[in-house]
């Protein structure tokens, strides 16, 4: 895969957007779910917090968090199509949050104003100089005790690499530029991660649906969930999961 800028990404990813039938995108799913539970697991509450999604997509998480939690949202992406898109999701379900057209690189914040700043598939398809220069904007709009929550795909994840390779190779990958990070890449960064934790083993194997395997396995995590209730991520996280999640500090 040939690396690229990050003006060339970001017109990628508005392209991929502009393209993306938004009637069959799902409000919820279970990778959502995961990410959900666990931003609520590393700030158990949100109520009052001022919380910026830098590449929002979709924005589905941000306004749960907005609806159910009480955060103060602010949804941010490069994509004035999908931003329409979370507007309409937001009044559809008469959720209060701003949304903005912009840059992650360049962010229409002013500097100490955020409690969190959070991203979740999106610093991976730029170099490690973009990403650094995104955290590093990230950190400069929260406040003294405000924290950045940044989520990527795993390079330690052995089936959600495999499939990203053969989907390379059989010309069927269309995210553009895509390069997962290992623990010891989120450690480079400057501010260093608080911690860097992996979750979410079982989603990996629904990122490229295959028929019959795919239900099979929705219906199993169906029962491991049933049986276990909240218990069920706490043994997903124990596993080498699809995503890292690290956490960002002032100070």
């Amino acid at each position: 895969m040939n690396f690229v800028t990050s003006d060339r990404a970001e017109k990628i990813w508005k392209d991929i957007w502009s393209k993306t039938c938004l009637d069959k995108v799902p409000e919820w799913d279970e990778l959502a779910n995961v990410i959900f539970s666990f931003l609520n697991t590393i700030t158990p509450s949100f109520v009052g917090k001022n919380v910026l999604e830098a590449g929002s997509g979709t924005g589905r998480i941000s306004l749960r968090l907005a609806q159910l939690k009480g955060a103060r949202v602010v949804l941010i992406d490069v994509s004035r199509r999908i931003v329409k898109y979370s507007l309409g999701l937001a009044r559809h379900n008469k959720i209060s949050a701003d949304f903005v057209v912009a840059s992650i690189f360049n962010l229409p914040i002013k500097s100490e104003c955020l409690d969190i700043v959070w991203s979740a598939g999106v610093l991976e398809h730029f170099s490690f100089v973009d990403q650094q220069g995104a955290i590093s904007e990230f950190m400069r709009c929260l406040d003294k005790s405000g924290k950045s929550i940044v989520i990527v795909p795993n390079r330690g994840a052995f089936i959600y690499n495999w499939s990203r390779v053969l989907s390379m190779k059989l010309g069927k990958w269309s995210f553009g530029y895509e390069e997962p990070l290992s623990r010891n890449d989120m450690y480079k960064f400057h501010p260093t991660p608080r911690y860097v934790r992996s979750t979410g083993f079982f989603q990996q194997f629904f990122i490229f649906s295959v028929p019959y395997v795919s239900v099979f396995l929705k219906c199993f995590l169906e029962i491991l969930h049933s049986v276990f209730g909240n218990g069920f991520y706490h043994i997903d996280r124990i596993l080498p999961g699809y995503l890292l999640i690290s956490t960002f500090v002032k100070g």
